[in-house]
């Protein structure tokens, strides 16, 4: 989502998002657009659309590239980062920040 300082904002390009899913390394995640952080701090301050300054804010569960233990202790948190739990989301990041560079581009 990009939005302009008054708060108006539109929607940047998606990457193959179908019905609060998207794919990568061959497994679905969910994803919630314009959910808990509709037109965020970052959204409203960084973006101008009309000048074409476009922002975007992502907020990632940690569970998409990290273990979350059952009960939290100091002896296992914060756990390790796990690269092959992070491929898929990885992968996703990778084609929306594709698209967004895609977007920007001039033509």
């Amino acid at each position: 989502m990009a939005a302009a300082p008054s708060g108006a904002s539109r929607h940047l390009p998606r990457t193959s998002c179908k019905g609060g899913k998207v794919s990568g390394g061959g497994k679905k995640l969910t994803r919630a657009t314009n959910g808990r952080f509709k037109g965020g701090y970052t959204t409203r301050h960084y973006g101008e659309p009309a000048r074409g300054v476009h922002a975007v804010q992502l907020e990632l569960a940690m569970r998409g590239y990290m273990q979350e233990p059952q009960s939290p202790s100091p002896d296992n948190w914060p756990p390790p980062y796990g690269p092959a739990r992070a491929a898929p989301l990885r992968e996703i990041l990778q084609r929306i920040l594709e698209s967004c560079l895609t977007f920007a581009s001039p033509t």
